[in-house]
């Protein structure tokens, strides 16, 4: 998707997305059109990889150029698409609240699985802003993995409450 657009980022974050939606399809064909949390949740995915993808994008943007692909830093420049992955990663918790508010199957340890998620996102930010992509591994891979694991997790626990 570089080679035509800058909005790449996005196939990946619609290519997860859909996760939750199959899921819900799986295990309770029904409750997909019947429930609005698991199309915010969709929703918080899409936004959430998108805009770590962005950042990843990061470490690539002089290949990119060199070579006509279309990132969002190669494309709008490191500093706009940082501020586009913020946006979409405040949009990600927006979503993720939304989600909480919406299933009132969910409790307080959900409640707290998005405010560590937030803690993480930010700190996420707060690294590409100090270290730029010297600390990616962290930033990326780390902290991206943290969240999807406590927001599952704890998801699940509250759930099952």
């Amino acid at each position: 998707a570089k080679r035509f657009t800058f909005l790449c980022h996005a196939w990946l974050g619609i290519s997860l997305a859909m996760s939750p939606l199959a899921a819900a399809l799986a295990i309770a064909p029904d409750a997909l059109l019947q429930q609005p949390a698991i199309w915010l949740l969709a929703g918080m995915v899409l936004a959430w990889v998108t805009g770590f993808d962005v950042l990843y994008a990061l470490q690539d943007v002089q290949v990119d150029r060199s070579q006509g692909l279309h990132s969002m830093p190669s494309t709008l420049g490191p500093t706009t698409a940082i501020w586009i992955s913020r946006l979409l990663h405040a949009t990600a918790i927006v979503l993720l609240a939304l989600v909480y508010v919406m299933d009132t199957r969910l409790h307080m340890i959900f409640l707290l699985s998005i405010a560590a998620a937030a803690a993480m996102l930010l700190w996420e930010h707060v690294l590409i802003a100090r270290f730029g992509t010297d600390r990616i591994t962290l930033a990326f891979f780390t902290l991206n993995g943290v969240v999807s694991c406590i927001i599952g997790t704890m998801g699940i626990i509250d759930l099952l409450q």
